[in-house]
């Protein structure tokens, strides 16, 4: 059963699995319109080829049909094709060791610790955590991220059994050793670049995943010291199943770390298409804001709308902290919004302890931050959709311009078009001479009231610049 928190969630992915699976329908329809087309206009070449000592403005429009060809193919079969492949909204967890990533997955996700953490490299193998019913659970260990070769499966559907509390424990200590980083191999043979190599997916009962999206965790970067093997899993990743990327850290300050890791991860990219990244800040537990913000110890005696504004505070704080990364926030996203509400790539998020006194400020601070991923993820996964629906859409009105421009026309409709261009021209600029000098008038007023509200700040900068041979300072000395 989905919770209510879950309920918008859902309804986001559910809209963008429809509407991409619509848009599939429509191009493998447009795909075959298309091929008809062409065929059409092959044999119609043919055709006036045959019979060539009668030319009209259309025949001769039809031998250029191989450039008309190449317009009709600029969405390619192999672009419907790809688009055809069915994926979920995808995320890609990544950040610096111990910046909070498994603690993260494993409270969106609503699982036990059945990862491994800790401080420094504990991980070497990227994960994939997707959706099954319980008596349906288990993991698979694939040869490489394909996922051809299974080189190793097992059932967890006995650790989900009767509706009771899953056997976390069990199944962290089977998945152990298939996801943990082996302390038996050194990290600089041939050994450990296969065993790195492996694709590890696990299939588990979770709300969040039944809603239809998919969580990949990868390996914490350690910048320079990262393997290559690593980096190399991360990159054919990202190429295979377009994600958003989810950047956590846990210092809002960004450390140097933090910042090494984000740009070790641009360098694993290499040259490929630029890919989303939200940025999340860990961390931001609700004691500390308290803290910080002189809030009463006490959650209950918190107001819901104090602490809200003191959240919304935090946030921006937080996020201006971001903003002066250029080399983050601006190279991979381009001109970040200054306010965080105009932000769609940004949120904070906190991993309590087992005992939390402000849980229900906690909660409504994580699900505020969740439902903005999956937000973020559900518009990243959409924007190829929207791309081909509207490459589709231009193609076919090529096709009509193409049908209209071949279309044979007589000596008197020609005249009709003639006549009727002309009519607009003329109409054109009789309402742009009209609208002309309202349009000078109301550009000069809109001038001046800017100038006059700059006035303060123009003088005031005037007045900083230091002048020397000014000949309007010579000429105000002399009066």
């Amino acid at each position: 059963m989905i919770s209510s928190d879950n309920i918008p969630i859902q309804a986001s992915l559910a809209w963008a699995s429809q509407f991409k699976t619509d848009v599939n329908q429509t191009a493998q329809e447009f795909q075959q319109l298309r091929q008809e087309l062409l065929q059409n206009l092959q044999s119609i070449q043919s055709r006036t080829t045959t019979f060539g000592s009668q030319r009209s403005s259309s025949t001769v429009m039809l031998d250029d049909s191989t450039d008309e060809e190449e317009r009709f193919q600029q969405v390619s079969d192999d672009i419907i094709q790809e688009h055809a492949i069915a994926r979920q909204p995808a995320l890609t967890v990544f950040g610096a060791n111990s910046s909070g990533k498994t603690s993260f997955i494993q409270r969106f996700l609503g699982i036990g610790n059945i990862l491994p953490s800790g401080i420094g490299p504990v991980t070497a193998r990227i994960v994939e955590l997707t959706y099954a019913p319980g008596n349906q659970a288990c993991f698979r260990v694939y040869k490489t991220i394909e996922k051809l070769l299974i080189e190793h499966e097992g059932n967890l559907s006995s650790f989900f059994s009767n509706n009771q509390q899953p056997d976390w424990e069990s199944i962290t200590n089977i998945l152990s050793p298939h996801v943990k980083r082996p302390t038996d191999i050194n990290e600089k043979t041939k050994e450990f670049n296969e065993w790195a190599k492996c694709f590890v997916e696990v299939c588990l009962p979770s709300d969040i995943l039944s809603l239809g999206i998919d969580i990949y965790d990868t390996p914490g970067f350690l910048s320079d010291n990262r393997e290559q093997i690593l980096t190399d899993n991360l990159h054919e990743l990202v190429k295979r199943i377009k994600p958003t990327l989810l950047f956590l850290y846990d210092n809002a300050t960004i450390s140097d770390t933090d910042k090494s890791c984000f740009l070790a991860m641009k360098n694993a990219l290499g040259s490929m298409e630029r890919v989303s990244v939200f940025f999340l800040n860990t961390k931001a537990d609700c004691t500390s804001i308290a803290n910080d913000y002189l809030l009463d110890d006490d959650p209950e005696n918190v107001p819901l709308d104090l602490f809200e504004n003191t959240l919304h505070e935090k946030k921006q704080r937080c996020y201006e902290l971001l903003l002066r990364r250029r080399e983050m926030a601006s190279e991979v996203l381009g001109r970040l919004p200054d306010s965080v509400d105009e932000c769609t790539c940004f949120d904070i998020c906190t991993i309590p302890s087992d005992y939390d006194p402000w849980e229900v400020y906690t909660n409504m601070i994580n699900t505020a931050a969740f439902r903005r991923i999956v937000q973020f993820a559900v518009e990243v996964y959409s924007t190829p959709t929207f791309t081909l629906a509207r490459d589709i859409l231009m193609t076919v009105d090529d096709f009509f311009d193409y049908t209209i421009s071949t279309t044979p026309r007589s000596a008197h409709q020609w005249d009709s078009l003639r006549k009727e261009a002309l009519e607009w021209g003329q109409m054109f600029f009789d309402e742009y001479k009209t609208l002309s000098p309202t349009l000078t008038d109301d550009m000069t007023r809109n001038m001046l009231k800017i100038l006059e509200e700059r006035k303060p700040e123009i003088i005031r900068q005037a007045a900083l610049i230091t002048r020397t041979n000014d000949p309007i300072d010579t000429l105000l000395e002399d009066h």
